[in-house]
């Protein structure tokens, strides 16, 4: 006796209603992707601020999500990005560690006159190593937002399509 097969056969009617479908919910795509995009970068932010050395609180409260006027993820074309990080000098040195570097701090310690004076640093920092680990905690929370924002549109694909 031969194995039972299962065949899977798809009749596409009104393949220009189809293709309709998809140009409008492209919009929506956008939107559903960058929502969930948002929501990941938030959490991210969250959790570097978590990890970064405060030992007075300049890098954690540095530690930012960029945002476009209007919006924290810049769409362009099928590109949808967030962008979480800090503008510190002396940011990358404690992410990374440094070995024998020398940093240059422009506006560093205050004078009894209440103004900043430059100073330079040569010294081994170990490495914190807090925003690529706050990456690595986010790639799961990142891939179930984006099957959400996935299941989302189909969804909305699927609804279009019975009012077709």
């Amino acid at each position: 006796m031969a194995n039972p097969g299962y065949n899977l056969s798809v009749n596409v009617i009104g393949a220009k209603e189809l293709e309709k479908a998809f140009t409008e919910v492209g919009d929506y795509a956008k939107k559903v992707i960058s929502q969930a995009i948002n929501k990941t970068a938030y959490d991210l932010e969250k959790d570097a601020r978590a990890k970064a050395p405060h030992k007075k609180g300049g890098l954690w409260n540095s530690i930012h999500t960029d945002r476009d006027p209007g919006h924290l993820a810049r769409i362009t074309g099928n590109n949808v990005e967030a962008r979480v990080g800090t503008n510190l000098e002396y940011a990358l040195a404690q992410e990374k560690g440094t070995k024998g570097m020398t940093i240059n701090v422009k506006n560093g310690r205050r004078t009894k006159f209440g103004r900043t004076k430059p100073y330079t640093y040569t010294g081994n920092i170990p490495a914190k190593h807090y925003m690529r680990d706050a990456k690595t905690d986010m790639k799961p929370q990142l891939t179930s937002n984006l099957q959400e924002a996935l299941r989302l549109i189909v969804t909305k694909l699927s609804t279009r399509g019975a009012a077709l």
